[in-house]
């Protein structure tokens, strides 16, 4: 099912404190998102649009694609620890429980293999359907 902006706005409500902190992140993306936001932007990506740093809730997902209702997350080396662990798992079932499907990619990942990394996303996103050649 495809779903608009619209639609999301209506299902997730989203403190203006963390708008504000999404659009100061936009600023200063790390190496990695960097590298993958290049291939997602601007409908690069088999046509999907892709939001970088954007608020859901009270979470600010890496990156969005509302037709999908799919979060693709970056993971630093800081997510390796448990607590930070727990958090990113508090943070996917709410996402999970919103319709999301939450994909998370370490920065080693993205830099060492970003081919590998797209063919993943490409293969959840729909390259079954005719936007995909």
């Amino acid at each position: 099912m495809l779903h608009s902006p619209a639609m999301l706005q209506r299902i997730i409500r989203t403190p203006k404190r963390t708008v504000s902190l999404a659009q100061s992140l936009r600023k200063r993306l790390t190496t990695s998102e960097k590298l993958l936001w290049q291939q997602l932007r601007r409908r690069q990506f088999h046509g999907y649009r892709f939001r970088r740093q954007t608020p859901l809730g009270p979470y600010i997902v890496d990156f969005l694609c509302v037709e999908r209702m799919l979060v693709l997350e970056v993971d630093g080396d800081s997510h390796h620890y448990p607590r930070a662990k727990q958090k990113d798992q508090t943070r996917s079932a709410y996402l999970r429980e919103r319709g999301f499907t939450v994909i998370r990619f370490s920065n080693s990942q993205i830099v060492e293999s970003l081919d590998d990394v797209l063919e993943k996303i490409g293969d959840f996103i729909g390259c079954y359907d005719d936007r995909c050649s």
